[in-house]
């Protein structure tokens, strides 16, 4: 018979294993996007919103939308009409809050390899601040930063999940 604290430590051992297995496999191939040198965080973001509301920015129950999400297609970093509209706004709010800045996070869903949607999640970011800033809002306040699919904002698979986390959020600040 075995001493108690080796069973525990068998029993233990065979939960991590199967733990660690629990999660599914990314496919073995996914597109390449372009190399981004970009260095991005391993923490998690404030999980209730807290700092993005400014005084007198639209908080996330405004009707106006101004902060919400811009969502992509699959494999995409390309603004859609109502991403650049919803950019534009934004451009306009910043433009009469000199003082305020805006930090727009790159997402990607769980489909393909971390490094991969890292680079996508980058690319997204990317595109949203350039657009902000060709919009005439100086480079310094506008910070990109890319999560890739470490903070999905809907959980499970399938396309109605994934189609959530191909996502930019904004947090606004002064």
């Amino acid at each position: 018979m075995m001493a108690p604290a080796r069973v525990s430590t068998v029993l233990m051992f065979a939960l991590v294993s199967l733990g660690c297995g629990a999660k599914s496999k990314k496919p073995a191939t996914s597109p390449s996007p372009s190399p981004s040198p970009r260095i991005t965080r391993t923490t998690k973001p404030p999980a209730d919103g807290t700092g993005r509301a400014t005084p007198d920015a639209p908080t996330d129950d405004d009707p106006t939308g101004l902060w919400s999400p811009i969502y992509f297609e699959f494999d995409s970093p390309k603004l859609g009409p109502e991403a650049r509209e919803q950019l534009s706004r934004i451009s306009e709010w910043m433009k009469g809050h000199a003082q305020a800045t805006v930090e727009v996070s790159g997402h990607a869903d769980e489909r393909g390899t971390e490094e991969y949607n890292l680079t996508l999640g980058d690319q997204r970011a990317q595109a949203c601040g350039e657009y902000i800033r060709r919009a005439g809002v100086a480079k310094p306040r506008v910070k990109t930063i890319s999560w890739g699919e470490q903070h999905p904002a809907v959980s499970g698979d399938g396309e109605m999940a994934w189609a959530k986390n191909r996502r930019c959020e904004f947090e606004p600040s002064r």
